[in-house]
């Protein structure tokens, strides 16, 4: 299966993903903004808004947003959910879409910028900046040390007994990757590299200035339903065959049910890296 299909998967599940993933914490978002000069009618571009789950956190703060979105469903969820706010979305991939020579003054993917091709995502986000506009990459990632982390390590046997080849990146120790994160660096692609894994690394350092990172940790409890949920929009489950997804779906409940009492506590840690655009 394509990167490509992979990310057209998300449309099967669109109320599903919608309810179930996590956003970004407020203070998080805020002090993102902060660091990056947005303020209240500044125009965003969001990349792969989906149905709208970080969207609303620029929406509430007064952005004006354009997005693009490969998923139609999506695409229409979102613009259901914001109608009658500075809102529109183009139903198309990062790599096709057509920007009119529209520019802004940031670029923002939330848990998206994987699914766009490492050759030319960076080119064409610096494209669609104004002078001195940033590009925000923002990502949550799951860390270790939680029940969660170690129900990961005992349902291991059953996702491959499913069919699942793709098991996820690994989960994060808090302080190595901090660490890992705060080592200087010169391309904001180098730095992205620490985070995501899945694209191979091509130079940005034509198009962008020195990154910076921002940082919070956080935790989230799940009942043993809610948890099978969130799961359950990732494409690694989504693209299973109906019959071992229900399957294997019904199994993890059963182990949460049984051996974690109902309910796993899982670690976050929000991450953005942001970068000014080069003068060309």
């Amino acid at each position: 299966m394509t990167t490509f299909e992979r990310a057209q998967s998300f449309n099967r599940v669109v109320s599903e993903y919608e309810e179930r993933r996590p956003g970004y914490p407020d203070a998080f978002v805020d002090l993102v903004l902060e660091r990056c000069d947005l303020v209240e009618g500044d125009h965003v571009l969001e990349i792969g808004c989906g149905p709208g789950v970080a969207t609303t956190s620029l929406l509430v703060r007064g952005l004006v947003v354009d997005a693009v979105e490969p998923g139609p469903d999506l695409a229409a969820r979102a613009t259901e959910r914001f109608a009658g706010e500075p809102f529109r979305v183009a139903v198309a991939s990062f790599e096709e879409w057509d920007r009119a020579g529209r520019t802004f003054d940031a670029v923002i993917a939330a848990t998206s910028f994987h699914w766009v091709d490492g050759a030319v995502r960076w080119r064409l986000a610096a494209e669609a900046l104004k002078s001195e506009g940033r590009i925000i990459l923002m990502a949550n990632k799951v860390l270790a040390a939680s029940s969660y982390a170690d129900f990961v390590s005992r349902v291991e046997p059953l996702l491959r007994a499913a069919g699942m080849s793709d098991l996820g990146v690994a989960l994060l120790d808090e302080p190595t990757f901090l660490a890992e994160l705060r080592e200087p660096a010169e391309d904001v692609a180098d730095l992205w590299a620490r985070l995501d894994t899945t694209q191979p690394v091509v130079s940005a350092a034509e198009y962008f200035g020195p990154p910076r990172v921002i940082v919070q940790s956080w935790r989230q409890s799940y009942r043993a339903d809610e948890m099978v949920a969130l799961l359950g929009t990732y494409s690694r489950y989504i693209t299973l065959d109906d019959d071992s997804r229900r399957e294997l779906m019904n199994e993890l409940r059963s182990v949460i049910d049984t051996t974690y009492g109902g309910s796993l506590e899982r670690r976050y840690l929000s991450v953005a890296v942001q970068a000014t655009r080069r003068e060309s």
